[in-house]
């Protein structure tokens, strides 16, 4: 169910390259926590991102693509250290970003 309503969300945002990366980062996170297996950012954006490049080569030309590609990390990177660096505040600012 989960699954299809990943599809669904990529399908109605009419699959755009950062929604194309978005949703198969989501439906490989899911996929991996069914499997009780690890959910490192890093290996999803790495999968994600062969497994896009490879269905559709013209992703590798698609700024919005870098852009996503290149955002993911940052966040994933940066955002834990800035909970933890504005403590309370910081919790608050990552609930609603």
């Amino acid at each position: 169910m989960t699954l299809a309503l990943i599809g669904w969300f990529v399908v109605l945002t009419r699959a755009e390259p950062s929604i194309l990366r978005a949703g198969t980062m989501a439906a490989l996170s899911a996929t991996a926590f069914v499997l009780g297996r690890q959910r490192e950012p890093v290996r999803l954006l790495a999968l994600a991102v062969i497994g896009l490049v490879l269905v559709d080569p013209l992703l590798a030309w698609s700024i919005g693509f870098w852009l996503s590609v290149g955002a993911t990390p940052g966040v994933t990177a940066v955002g834990p250290w800035l909970a933890a660096r504005f403590g309370s505040l910081g919790h608050w600012l990552c609930r609603w970003a």
